[in-house]
């Protein structure tokens, strides 16, 4: 099979974009895991949503600090819950979480 230069190209720009949201993604869950360390270890989804209001600095422009200022909290509750699937938070509750032994 043959790959054309144009179709490398696109493939190489694709798996730089993801990737680049893949550790975009990772900072956002190291956000929350050090604001649940600082909290001692205990946070709900709202905690999350409160400490990334704001975040974005109109000025910079930055399109990901746009998105984490203005986070829902279902979104913010997605990412927890991946948190806890990964074993990083415990699922107390529907919004309550506790970072998990091994992190604290």
């Amino acid at each position: 099979m043959r790959i054309t230069k144009n179709n490398l190209k696109r493939v190489i720009r694709r798996i730089i974009i993801e990737s680049n949201t893949d550790n975009f993604y990772g900072e956002i869950q190291n956000e929350i895991l050090a604001l649940g360390q600082d909290q001692g270890g205990e946070l709900v989804v709202q905690d999350v949503v409160d400490y990334f209001s704001g975040y974005a600095d109109p000025i910079d422009d930055n399109p990901k600090a746009a998105y984490v200022g203005s986070m829902s909290y279902e979104e913010a509750r997605t990412i927890m819950g991946d948190m806890v699937a990964s074993g990083i938070l415990i699922d107390d509750h529907e919004d309550f979480f506790s970072v998990h032994p091994d992190y604290m």
